[in-house]
This record gives C-alpha cells, structure tokens and sequence, in this order.
C-alpha cells in the first residue's frame, strides 16, 4: 500500500514538472536578465527628455496643470538624491519647475521603460515654493 501511494505521488509530481517545464519553454517570460540595468544617470535623462519633448511642444514651456490652471514652467534642477529605481521597468524622478514669476514646484514623476525609452505614467505636484501642497 505505502508503494502504491509513493508511485501515485512520484506520477503527479512528474507530470507537473514535466508541464512546468514545457510551459516555460513556451511562454517569453521576462527574466532579470532581459532586464537592463538602470542608474541613476538614466533616469535623469529620461526625465529631462520628457520635459524638453513637452517644451519643445509648447514655446518652451512645460505645461502642468495644477489647482485648475494650466501653468508654463521651465527645469529648473533634477533632484539626483531623490531618483530612484522602484523595479523592473519602473523608476522615480523629482525635479523642480519654476513659473516665469519665479514659483517654484516640487513635481514628482513615475516612469516606465529602459534607459532611452522611457515614458512617464504619473505626474504630481507636491511642493510649492519649498513648502507642501496637500
């Protein structure tokens, strides 16, 4: 009887390992290795491209609306201290914006993506003037 219920067990443990296996030769699973490294450097120029890519767009500004206005803002830094990499793929950046008037906002940005070709998929205003918003 214990032979019985070890040579079931042996069976379905086989079969499982054997369908795990081919399902992973089949299936494209993202691996670290597929994964480029990302520094800090490239989020920094993945932010400051988004930025310049909406100024360009838009007389040299970059749009944000805020409070319900549209505001025009220019880079003024990109925080190096607050960049970081959340995951695979996914990334944090700070930077400053300031209005022509001389307002300074904290924006913080999600991005998603590979060094080059990163897109961002959140953007917050958290700061205003070195002070908090909300």
């Amino acid at each position: 009887m214990k032979n019985r219920i070890s040579i079931v067990v042996l069976a379905i443990v086989s079969i499982c390992v054997t369908l795990g296996l081919s399902a992973s030769k089949d299936d494209d699973h993202v691996t670290l290795e597929s994964i480029p490294n990302v520094v800090t450097t490239d989020i920094k120029a993945g932010i400051e491209k988004h930025i310049e890519q909406l100024s360009q767009q838009n007389n040299g500004f970059f749009p944000l609306e805020f409070d319900g206005k549209l505001m025009q803002l220019k880079l003024v830094r990109v925080h190096m201290e607050y960049l970081a990499n959340l995951g695979p793929r996914r990334h944090f950046a700070c930077v400053d914006l300031a209005t022509q008037d001389g307002n300074v906002y904290d924006v913080d940005f999600f991005l998603a993506g590979d060094p080059g070709s990163m897109t961002v998929t959140e953007t917050t205003v958290h700061k205003l003037n070195f002070g908090t918003t909300r």
